[in-house]
């Protein structure tokens, strides 16, 4: 929708109010190095801070009274310590180290790290406790987050708090990508050593941040200015990752290239790989970032490459696909306030890669995204700030095929040929408010495009409260301006955007209670509850195109509406031997209306249990076990099946299948147990890791569709009905892990 970003949300207390005074002070690692990003809270109220580039940061903290300061920041232990009254002062800032986190984190959310209210925060190290497809994949972790479900475990197309899978906008450092991953979703987008972190927005989305209806996934590159390197191995690919800095300017480089196409050509010989190829891909990263007038300047290049299909003569693949980034963005900070800008742009391409096509068997998506921004944050007193934002986007889409079959969907005529242009101009306004206990803010974002104004207001209240409670509660409206073409299958190309003048919007409400506690000395315990209400109004559907072979310059677009309601149950308890547990159990139920009346959504999923659990063994060893429950998806049933003359065959009969109501039954319900080992040990200075894991580990088949005639056809011989498409199998992996 927008292609805006907030480069920093955290309330900045630089003015003091009555009864406050400003603390200065530094934060470092053990080597003395500035670390960045670190959050400093006065505990017991709702005064926070976060620490620039050079690691400073001013909180405002209560005059009088006994004041404790906590330092967290993810990958180091926190930091508890009391503050003096003469400490903290502008010529004499307080200095505050952080160490290290000497294993990596065991869980998946980490609880209370979050730089935006109601977000959720996925670390790298996190995410490879997940036993992954193949290999750690951020997409992948996140069906083990409250809210977020995933239908089709194949593909990493996700669900947000009841959003269809297209209404879902991920940034990378704050630039807009259209797809994040290879294999039309089956392998993650990048290297995840590339990754520091993760931010999920589902419930609030501040207004300075760009989202589509569903919510907004934050990917944040590896830390800056740290050094060191990782090479990673596993059996679909091999990457590495080196970061660096160098006279004032830090270099982060990931690149990652698959070998499976390679070996199977060297396993099984050339006339095997061309009638069974296997997909390659590959992908690249490079960040520059530095000083520059008084604030921090970076660069940023992604690219990625997919060849799908069989090989041709003269080497060329019969499908290629990629998307390039290149974006730019600055911040500088005063005491007073905080200036940001950003621009990028981004190309997604899908073409038949050969100079021996037959223009009658032609294909390109091809999708250009330009969008800048600027974002002016200023605390106006010690309680109140500011922040204004205004941006533009510029997207273009082309797209031609001669034939539908390569992108697989039924929504999309046999031949197309059109474009779409949109020019998208947003402006945000936004006041924010802390008190000692409660933080709120209130603003609003209008769009325009096509001489038209869209208004979205958005609110969001917190506070703390005794015993470690927290609550925050969020009402947001969003509006999105593109619709994706109908659902990709398993390996195929992903169907095409189309920009829409006349946007979708949803508006909703969230909740969240949070409490942590300690009911044993060596036990920690973090319980929450997540409520959520959504409605959508005119969603974009796109409608079965005739089957035919004219040429068509447009895809007709249903409007409908949906609503969604969900109670989440999450809990993550840690013991002092290191095992950790982390569960959460979402009950959901999400509709839609295409005519008169309310059917299930085809993502519907009314029970959903995650669970993780972390076991540290003797040997430096980790054994992590993942569940994932969910009900079946629904499904539109066979009623009777009736014998009718063939219309192709004189005195035949052919089987007629008569179905009953939408979405009225559903499939079998989804079980999934996967396992990993994780054995680490330091020669030298660098430390090795190598993972088993086995995905499904128990083989169940867990059905995605059936096809009616051959399940009828088995019922009648007394046979089990066999699915058609079926999840995940049994998959066993291995991968290796060097850290430098």
């Amino acid at each position: 929708m927008m292609c805006v970003v907030l480069l920093s949300m955290t309330p900045r207390q630089v003015a003091p109010q009555g009864g406050a005074r400003l603390v200065h002070g530094v934060v470092t690692d053990t080597t003395g190095q500035p670390l960045p990003d670190a959050r400093v809270a006065a505990i017991g109220s709702a005064f926070t801070a976060t620490t620039d580039a050079r690691g400073r940061f001013i909180l405002n903290a209560p005059r009088t009274g006994n004041i404790e300061l906590q330092i967290r920041k993810i990958g180091f232990l926190g930091l508890t310590r009391p503050l003096r009254p003469d400490e903290g002062g502008q010529d004499d800032p307080i200095r505050l180290t952080l160490h290290a986190t000497p294993l990596p984190l065991a869980g998946l959310v980490i609880p209370g790290e979050r730089s935006v209210p109601l977000g959720q925060t996925v670390t790298r190290q996190s995410v490879r406790q997940v036993p992954p497809l193949g290999e750690p994949d951020v997409m992948r972790a996140l069906p083990f987050v409250a809210g977020v479900s995933q239908p089709n475990d194949l593909l990493n197309r996700l669900h947000f708090a009841g959003a269809s899978a297209d209404e879902s906008l991920i940034l990378l450092d704050g630039h807009p990508i259209q797809s994040l991953g290879h294999l039309s979703g089956v392998i993650g987008g990048f290297n995840v050593a590339a990754v520091d972190r993760a931010e999920l927005l589902l419930h609030h989305v501040p207004v300075t941040t760009p989202s589509r209806l569903g919510g907004t996934l934050l990917l944040e590159t590896r830390e800056r200015g740290a050094i060191g390197g990782e090479a990673v191995a596993s059996m679909l690919s091999s990457g590495v990752t080196t970061s660096t800095a160098h006279r004032g300017v830090d270099v982060l480089a990931s690149g990652r290239l698959t070998y499976l196409d390679a070996l199977s050509r060297r396993l099984f010989g050339e006339t095997s790989a061309a009638r069974d190829p296997i997909p390659s891909y590959g992908d690249a990263m490079i960040r520059l970032g530095g000083e520059l007038a008084e604030g921090r300047a970076e660069l940023l290049s992604y690219f990625s490459r997919d060849w799908i299909g069989q090989r041709e003569r003269g080497g060329a693949r019969a499908i290629s696909s990629g998307e390039g980034l290149v974006g730019a963005r600055f911040v500088r900070e005063r005491q007073h306030s905080r200036l940001s800008a950003r621009a990028s742009l981004d190309r997604m391409l899908v073409a038949r890669a050969s100079a021996t096509v037959d223009p009658a068997d032609a294909l390109a998506l091809d999708q250009h995204w330009a969008s800048a921004a600027i974002t002016y944050d200023r605390d106006l007193t010690g309680a109140l700030a500011w922040s204004s934002l205004m941006g533009a986007d510029s997207r273009v889409h082309r797209h031609r095929w001669s034939s539908s079959a390569d992108l697989a969907a039924p929504e999309l005529p046999v031949r197309f040929r059109a474009s779409d242009r949109q020019t998208l101009l947003t402006t945000a306004h936004e006041l924010r408010f802390t008190a000692r206990s409660t933080t709120a803010s209130l603003g609003a974002l209008v769009s325009s495009t096509g001489g038209r104004a869209f208004l979205a207001p958005r609110f969001q209240v917190g506070a703390a409260g005794p015993g470690g409670t927290t609550w925050q509660f969020a009402l947001d409206r969003r509006y999105q301006f593109d619709s994706q073409a109908g659902a990709p299958l398993d390996g195929e190309v992903p169907p095409p955007f189309f920009l829409r003048e006349r946007p979708r919007r949803s508006d909703g409400l969230g909740v969240i209670l949070e409490r942590t506690s300690r009911p044993f000395a060596s036990t920690q315990l973090h319980l929450s509850v997540t409520g959520f209400a959504r409605t959508f109004s005119g969603r974009s559907v796109a409608l079965a195109a005739p089957r035919d072979s004219v040429l068509r310059d447009a895809i007709e677009f249903d409007r409908r509406d949906g609503r969604a309601v969900g109670l989440s149950i999450g809990t993550t308890a840690t013991t002092g031997g290191g095992v950790r547990l982390q569960a959460q159990y979402t009950h959901a139920r999400t509709q839609e209306r295409p005519a008169d009346r309310w059917i299930p959504a085809d993502w519907d999923a009314p029970h959903q249990l995650a669970a993780l659990v972390s076991i540290p063994v003797p040997g430096r060893i980790t054994l992590t076990t993942a569940l994932q429950y969910r009900s079946g998806t629904p499904v539109t049933p066979v009623e009777t099946a009736v014998w009718v003359p063939s219309s192709t065959s004189p005195g035949r009969l052919d089987r007629r299948l008569v179905l009953g109501a939408p979405n009225s039954a559903r499939l079998p319900a989804y079980h999934r147990l996967d396992i990993a080992l994780r054995r680490t040990w330091s020669p030298g200075r660098a430390q090795v890791t190598i993972a088993l894991q086995a995905v499904n580990v128990l083989a169940r088949e867990n059905v995605l569709a059936y096809d009616w005639n051959q399940y009828l056809r088995q019922l009648e011989f007394g046979g089990r009905p066999r699915a058609s498409r079926s999840a995940t199998p049994l998959i066993p992996s291995i991968g290796l892990e060097v850290h430098w």
